[in-house]
Protein backbone atom coordinates (compact mmCIF):
# COMPACT_ATOMS: atom_id res chain seq x y z
CA UNK A 1 0.00 0.00 0.00
CA UNK A 2 1.45 3.38 -0.99
CA UNK A 3 2.33 5.87 1.71
CA UNK A 4 -0.17 8.73 1.21
CA UNK A 5 2.07 11.18 3.07
CA UNK A 6 4.99 10.42 0.74
CA UNK A 7 2.78 10.84 -2.35
CA UNK A 8 1.41 14.12 -0.99
CA UNK A 9 4.93 15.46 -0.32
CA UNK A 10 6.04 14.53 -3.86
CA UNK A 11 2.99 16.30 -5.34
CA UNK A 12 3.79 19.43 -3.32
CA UNK A 13 7.41 19.29 -4.52
CA UNK A 14 6.38 18.93 -8.16
CA UNK A 15 3.74 21.65 -8.21
CA UNK A 16 1.28 21.89 -11.08
CA UNK A 17 2.14 20.86 -14.63
CA UNK A 18 2.74 23.77 -17.02
CA UNK A 19 1.11 21.88 -19.90
CA UNK A 20 -1.05 18.78 -20.31
CA UNK A 21 -1.77 16.58 -23.30
CA UNK A 22 -3.52 13.25 -23.81
CA UNK A 23 -3.45 10.14 -25.93
CA UNK A 24 -5.96 7.31 -26.21
CA UNK A 25 -4.48 5.20 -23.38
CA UNK A 26 -2.74 7.77 -21.15
CA UNK A 27 -2.16 11.45 -20.46
CA UNK A 28 1.05 13.47 -20.41
CA UNK A 29 1.81 16.22 -17.90
CA UNK A 30 4.73 18.54 -18.63
CA UNK A 31 6.93 20.32 -16.08
CA UNK A 32 9.44 23.14 -16.48
CA UNK A 33 12.21 21.39 -14.51
CA UNK A 34 13.40 17.81 -14.48
CA UNK A 35 13.33 17.79 -10.67
CA UNK A 36 9.60 18.59 -10.65
CA UNK A 37 8.96 15.94 -13.32
CA UNK A 38 10.88 13.31 -11.36
CA UNK A 39 8.94 14.08 -8.17
CA UNK A 40 5.62 13.94 -10.01
CA UNK A 41 6.64 10.76 -11.84
CA UNK A 42 7.47 9.06 -8.56
CA UNK A 43 4.09 10.11 -7.09
CA UNK A 44 2.32 8.73 -10.19
CA UNK A 45 4.24 5.45 -9.89
CA UNK A 46 3.49 5.13 -6.16
CA UNK A 47 -0.23 5.72 -6.64
CA UNK A 48 -0.25 2.93 -9.25
CA UNK A 49 -1.15 4.67 -12.53
CA UNK A 50 -0.87 2.32 -15.54
CA UNK A 51 -1.46 2.61 -19.28
CA UNK A 52 -5.04 1.67 -20.13
CA UNK A 53 -4.92 -0.23 -23.40
CA UNK A 54 -2.68 -0.47 -26.43
CA UNK A 55 0.78 -1.99 -26.72
CA UNK A 56 1.85 -0.91 -23.21
CA UNK A 57 -1.40 -1.87 -21.44
CA UNK A 58 -0.78 -2.35 -17.73
CA UNK A 59 2.71 -0.79 -17.78
CA UNK A 60 3.47 1.71 -15.06
CA UNK A 61 3.11 5.41 -15.84
CA UNK A 62 5.67 7.95 -14.61
CA UNK A 63 8.63 10.02 -15.78
CA UNK A 64 9.25 9.39 -19.49
CA UNK A 65 12.09 11.26 -21.20
CA UNK A 66 10.78 10.32 -24.63
CA UNK A 67 8.04 12.96 -24.21
CA UNK A 68 10.43 15.82 -23.32
CA UNK A 69 10.47 18.65 -25.86
CA UNK A 70 11.53 22.25 -26.37
CA UNK A 71 8.75 24.77 -27.01
CA UNK A 72 9.03 27.42 -29.72
CA UNK A 73 9.99 29.96 -27.04
CA UNK A 74 13.04 27.84 -26.13
CA UNK A 75 11.73 26.42 -22.83
CA UNK A 76 12.38 22.71 -22.34
CA UNK A 77 9.50 20.73 -20.85
CA UNK A 78 9.81 17.36 -19.14
CA UNK A 79 7.14 14.68 -19.61
CA UNK A 80 5.37 12.42 -17.14
CA UNK A 81 2.76 9.91 -18.28
CA UNK A 82 -0.40 9.55 -16.17
CA UNK A 83 -3.53 7.42 -16.17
Amino acid sequence: MPNKTEIHELLIKSGRPVEMDSRICFGIHFFDTEEKAKAYGEAVRLRGDTYNGGYSHGASCGRDKSWDYVRKDGVKLYGVTVA
